[in-house]
């Protein structure tokens, strides 16, 4: 999706929304765009090109797409001036403001198995709730957990409680039997240890040579270079090299090799005192591997349609309702969604999604070269599309330039268009969210609502008559590797939870939530479109509010040094970032953003390397090689 011609797309979708059509309209804009060709003028030749664009690169040109436009730091090739926006994007928004929500008896049922859930015993809650006396199972029971299984009426349910975890107290859950059998039996799957250091640096010596760049004099674009060398030498031992080729690699790295003495001793000389394996020195390639092996043959796979999870205490720690959508409305608001976030992130670009927990997008591309825009025709460039679309947060709330659309100068439809949005899409996501968060987890909600009441009217939004989230994030095609929101009050839902030792199988429709702040959650890799909205709350936003209220003391002002002079991001004290922000190597800070928009220069080209060094790389030549 978009569907490229009549023959492939369903009766359901009009040839307005047709790549076809939207792409053979001339560009009137001006004299440059109406020199575009549209697609019926390319020939088949010139329909097959690739290479149309350059990641991190601005297009604005783009032959056989006459509205085409990639921003440097976008994830997709947006259409924002294509005034046929409006006519394509309103009815679908209108039609999904439109639907209410609907009230049968099995919705009814669930609804109130999801209030008692926090106060009652879950066999108590299996015998009240199942359709028949005696129609229900217990699949578990012991010390450290009970779960049961019934059905409500076409809904099979799932409810366990993790009779040895604390949501108040997260080392229960990190060091817990389950959790570390999860890790233990996960990495017991590779066969292998993490990278030792001695390897990373004989791989990253070994590419040095190889390659033979000049290395920066500079100590700020020094560090950075060498923190992206050892990235790529992570990234090709654990994603490039099969294990027969990566135990040679250490055969190697464990005797001297004169061939590389040289430029071994120039890594060693800038090996970062941190760089030594410890909890603070994470391996993203590894864990991924770990992770995506795991998911496939160790975490169980949840197969009921609702599934609930509650520690020792009854409080909820993670709920999950299959095709949420289709129960709560119907298959053609479900498809509505979709429709709506498709073509939104056809006409605004949005940004890429370049952050820590996005590590190996890099690799995710290669697994799906369909979603790789450098390797698209112009025909599959409006499907190659990453982005994730967030707010910031601090001390002070406010509407992000995400929101407000003032990343670029280009998006007054967008602009113009995203009330509708909010209400038409994170409306529905409101929706399903309150249908899980207000019954079980009634406390949260109630500070939710307080929270989101007593925000200043000009940073946030409406979506609902009855607002509660202060933070949405619109993903497409995204991978989240493995993380806490340890900002959030409570985080938005994905696939695995490791500590839980599950996953669910979360396909379209599907409605969760999660105690983001102490469970890890990640997905899995996926096939086809994925998009996602998650909606959650800041701890530190909740503050603010709560500082405003004067329900916590205001902060005091530390006190200031008159004679310090200001950080400079040319201060070789201080790690600064191309865009003046101060690095944070910290896994632990908050989630960093793709802060690029249109004022910055078009002659950068942005990778996740220029963003975020080492942490989160683009590709290079050294890691598309497998071996030496």
């Amino acid at each position: 999706m978009p569907y490229l011609n009549r023959a492939g797309a369903p009766d359901s979708i009009p040839d307005a929304e047709l790549i076809e059509t939207l792409l053979n309209q001339r560009n009137t804009f001006n004299h440059r765009t109406k020199r575009i060709r549209k697609l019926n003028e390319l020939t088949q030749e010139q329909r097959s090109r690739t290479g149309l664009l350059r990641l991190g690169k601005r297009e604005e040109v783009i032959q056989g797409d006459p509205y085409g436009l990639y921003p440097y730091w976008a994830g997709n090739v947006g259409h924002p001036r294509d005034p046929r926006m409006f006519d394509i994007m309103e009815p679908i928004m209108d039609q999904l403001k439109s639907t209410i929500m609907k009230k049968t008896k099995e919705i009814g049922r669930i609804a109130e198995m999801f209030r008692d859930t926090p106060t009652t015993d879950i066999k108590t809650l299996a015998a009240a709730f199942s359709e028949g006396p005696g129609d229900w199972t217990v699949v578990r029971d012991d010390s450290k957990e009970v779960v049961v299984s019934f059905r409500i009426g076409t809904k099979t349910v799932r409810l366990m409680q993790a009779l040895d975890l604390d949501k108040e107290d997260p080392a229960t859950i990190d060091n817990s039997q389950r959790a570390k059998t999860s890790e233990i039996e996960a990495k017991e799957l590779i066969g292998e240890e993490p990278m030792p250091v001695p390897v990373q640096q004989y791989l990253a010596a070994t590419m040095l040579r190889g390659k033979n760049p000049t290395i920066p004099i500079k100590k700020t674009p020094r560090k950075r270079f060498f923190k992206e060398l050892r990235g790529a030498a992570q990234e090709r031992y654990w994603l490039l090299m099969s294990k027969t080729e990566r135990a040679e690699i250490r055969r190697r790295a464990a005797v001297e090799n004169d061939d590389i003495a040289t430029w071994l001793a120039t890594v060693k000389d800038n090996w970062q005192a941190n760089w030594i394996g410890g909890s603070r020195d994470e391996d993203h390639f590894y864990n991924y591997l770990v992770d995506q092996t795991a998911g496939q043959s160790l975490w169980e796979l949840i197969e009921e349609d609702i599934f609930v999870v509650t520690d020792a205490h009854r409080r909820v720690l993670f709920a999950n309702v299959e095709r949420a959508v289709q129960l709560l409305y119907d298959s053609e608001t479900a498809d509505l969604l979709e429709r709506c976030i498709d073509l939104w992130s056809f006409f605004t670009p949005l940004p890429a999604p370049e952050t820590s927990r996005h590590v190996v997008d890099n690799h995710v591309r290669r697994l799906h070269p369909e979603l790789d825009m450098e390797r698209a025709t112009v025909e599959t460039l409006p499907n190659a599309k990453m982005a994730v679309a967030r707010d910031p947060h601090g001390e002070h709330p406010f509407a992000s330039w995400f929101a407000l659309f003032g990343k670029s100068v280009d998006q007054d439809y967008s602009r113009r268009l995203f009330p509708d949005f909010c209400q038409a899409v994170f409306g529905k996501a409101t929706n399903l969210l309150r249908f899980l968060v207000q019954p079980l987890t009634p406390r949260f909600y109630a500070e939710s609502r307080e929270v989101r009441e007593n925000l200043d009217d000009w940073c946030k939004f409406a979506t609902d008559e009855e607002d509660f989230i202060t933070l949405f994030v619109l993903g497409i095609n995204g991978y989240t590797q493995r993380h806490k929101d340890i900002n959030d009050a409570q985080g938005g839902g994905n696939l695995c939870v490791p500590q839980l030792k599950v996953k669910v199988r979360y396909q379209p429709g599907a409605a969760a939530i999660i105690a983001g702040d102490v469970l890890d959650h990640l997905v899995l890799d996926y096939s086809g479109t994925r998009f996602f909205v998650i909606g959650t709350n800041h701890d530190n936003v909740k503050q603010r509010v709560y500082r405003k209220m004067g329900k916590l003391p205001p902060i005091p002002r530390a006190e200031e040094d008159d004679d310090a002079a200001p950080a400079s991001p040319d201060s070789e004290d201080e790690d600064w970032d191309e865009y003046g922000h101060l690095y944070e190597e910290d896994p632990k800070a908050p989630p960093c953003l793709n802060w690029g928009d249109d004022n910055y220069d078009d002659t950068i080209t942005v990778t996740n390397t220029y963003l975020h060094g080492g942490y989160a790389l683009h590709s290079s030549p050294d890691s598309e090689q497998a071996s030496e």
